[in-house]
């Protein structure tokens, strides 16, 4: 999905949660890079873990707020990023509700690994492991979403 795709599907008047991934590039192209947008009614927020050389809005450790356009992945709107999931209404409300409130008490916010996490991954899995009623499952392809399975 390229971000005028995205533009077009938001409701500016809903809560809504989206979770995408792009793949890796060689050699590491078996696995898949994930990360979470926010449609706070009309305010979107993209927020995933990466690298720590990137300039973003907002920064915490390894945790970055708006690097990147909601769907492009290394700077590109590569048409084989893919939406994994969306929830909106309450259940999105709560989620958004959660990462704003606890984003600084993710256990790896320092600590950044490709395999076998933390990652990414690990990252998205731990804001889905706090919001339960959000059924959304990462693919088989996302190295390090294991890593996070016991953490809350």
């Amino acid at each position: 999905m390229i971000n005028t795709e995205f533009k077009s599907v938001v409701d500016k008047d809903k809560y809504e949660v989206y979770i995408f991934r792009g793949k890796l590039a060689f050699p590491l192209n078996i696995a898949v890079h994930t990360w979470i947008v926010i449609n706070n009614k009309g305010k979107i927020d993209r927020w995933d873990l990466l690298s720590p050389h990137r300039r973003p809005e907002k920064k915490y450790g390894y945790i970055h707020k708006n690097v990147l356009k909601p769907t492009s992945w290394f700077y590109k709107e590569l048409e084989d990023n893919k939406l994994i999931g969306k929830v909106e209404g309450l259940i999105a409300k709560e989620t958004i509700n959660f990462i704003e409130k606890n984003i600084l008490n993710y256990p790896y916010k320092n600590r950044y690994s490709y395999f076998p996490g933390p990652n990414s991954n690990t990252f998205t899995q731990w804001i889905l492991n706090n919001n339960p009623k959000v059924k959304i499952k990462l693919p088989f392809r996302a190295i390090g979403k294991c890593y996070a399975k016991k953490i809350k």
